[in-house]
């Protein structure tokens, strides 16, 4: 939730004010980008609640399908690293290039993670 919230707050504004990133924060990005995969690995074996039987559900195979219809397509697009993929691609061509870094495309993508925050405030609330 730390790397979220550091998510929400500081890619905005370096999207809005920051031309070129230095290379610890492309790196610092990089880390992120790790655990955000790493937190998606790891929801293929945590448990959730079914709400019909009032059970927890922990088999293995139940747990990966009911991830696989929710949160994953979120989950995935929060730590692909589209700056780099849009950097590679547009090297073959000038244009593509500079249209990346122009609109900052790249960034933006970043800010999908946001929509994490709607599964950690839905847990939270499940919780109470």
């Amino acid at each position: 939730m730390f790397i979220l919230i550091i998510t929400t707050l500081i890619v905005p504004y370096r999207l809005a004010f920051v031309d070129e990133e230095p290379i610890e924060w492309v790196i610092l990005y990089y880390v992120f980008d790790g655990l955000f995969l790493l937190d998606c690995i790891l929801n293929f074996f945590t448990s959730y609640p079914d709400e019909e039987k009032s059970t927890e559900v922990t088999e293995l195979k139940r747990i990966a399908l009911n991830y696989l219809k929710t949160w994953f397509i979120i989950d995935l697009l929060s730590f692909l690293p589209f700056d780099t993929i849009f950097d590679s691609a547009g090297t073959n061509s000038a244009g593509a290039n500079s249209f990346a870094k122009n609109a900052r495309i790249a960034k933006i993508y970043k800010i999908i993670r946001l929509f994490r925050l709607i599964k950690i405030l839905k847990l939270v609330k499940s919780n109470r």
